[in-house]
Protein backbone atom coordinates (compact mmCIF):
# COMPACT_ATOMS: atom_id res chain seq x y z
CA UNK A 1 0.00 0.00 0.00
CA UNK A 2 1.14 3.14 -0.66
CA UNK A 3 0.44 6.15 1.75
CA UNK A 4 0.73 9.33 0.25
CA UNK A 5 0.97 12.67 2.83
CA UNK A 6 -2.15 15.35 2.02
CA UNK A 7 -0.66 18.38 2.02
CA UNK A 8 -3.65 20.21 0.32
CA UNK A 9 -7.53 18.65 0.81
CA UNK A 10 -7.37 18.93 -3.09
CA UNK A 11 -4.84 16.24 -3.56
CA UNK A 12 -7.76 13.93 -1.57
CA UNK A 13 -9.62 12.10 -4.66
CA UNK A 14 -12.87 12.87 -5.49
CA UNK A 15 -14.19 10.17 -7.92
CA UNK A 16 -13.31 6.71 -5.93
CA UNK A 17 -13.30 4.85 -2.21
CA UNK A 18 -9.85 4.98 -0.75
CA UNK A 19 -8.86 4.70 3.07
CA UNK A 20 -7.48 7.78 4.50
CA UNK A 21 -5.82 8.32 8.20
CA UNK A 22 -8.38 11.51 9.50
CA UNK A 23 -7.65 12.81 13.25
CA UNK A 24 -5.78 9.93 13.62
CA UNK A 25 -8.19 7.47 13.06
CA UNK A 26 -8.33 4.71 9.72
CA UNK A 27 -11.17 5.66 7.78
CA UNK A 28 -13.23 4.23 4.88
CA UNK A 29 -13.62 7.64 3.00
CA UNK A 30 -15.37 9.18 -0.18
CA UNK A 31 -16.43 12.67 -1.71
CA UNK A 32 -19.64 13.38 -2.42
CA UNK A 33 -20.63 15.36 -5.77
CA UNK A 34 -24.15 16.71 -4.71
CA UNK A 35 -22.80 18.03 -1.15
CA UNK A 36 -19.05 18.97 -1.88
CA UNK A 37 -18.02 17.05 1.28
CA UNK A 38 -15.93 13.52 2.53
CA UNK A 39 -17.94 11.25 4.07
CA UNK A 40 -15.72 9.06 6.44
CA UNK A 41 -16.95 5.60 8.17
CA UNK A 42 -14.33 4.57 11.51
CA UNK A 43 -16.31 2.28 13.00
CA UNK A 44 -18.20 -0.14 10.67
CA UNK A 45 -19.54 -1.78 13.37
CA UNK A 46 -20.79 0.53 15.77
CA UNK A 47 -22.10 3.51 12.85
CA UNK A 48 -23.60 2.02 10.61
CA UNK A 49 -23.76 5.28 8.30
CA UNK A 50 -20.98 7.72 7.63
CA UNK A 51 -20.78 11.05 8.83
CA UNK A 52 -19.82 13.87 6.70
CA UNK A 53 -16.44 16.07 7.04
CA UNK A 54 -17.50 19.82 7.41
CA UNK A 55 -15.10 21.93 5.47
CA UNK A 56 -13.38 23.81 8.48
CA UNK A 57 -11.74 19.76 9.40
CA UNK A 58 -11.04 19.08 6.15
CA UNK A 59 -7.47 19.85 7.22
CA UNK A 60 -7.55 17.13 9.81
CA UNK A 61 -6.92 14.20 6.60
CA UNK A 62 -3.09 13.15 7.31
CA UNK A 63 -2.70 10.46 4.89
CA UNK A 64 -4.26 8.50 2.05
CA UNK A 65 -3.89 5.29 0.56
CA UNK A 66 -5.73 4.42 -2.93
CA UNK A 67 -7.78 0.77 -2.71
CA UNK A 68 -6.42 -1.89 -5.33
CA UNK A 69 -8.62 -5.16 -5.62
CA UNK A 70 -6.66 -8.26 -5.96
CA UNK A 71 -7.23 -9.66 -9.31
CA UNK A 72 -9.65 -12.78 -8.48
CA UNK A 73 -12.30 -11.42 -6.54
Amino acid sequence: MNWIKVNSINELPQDEVFISLYRGQMCLTQYDDEEGLFYVSRQPAYYLESFSVPKDLNHKFEYYCLLSYPYEL
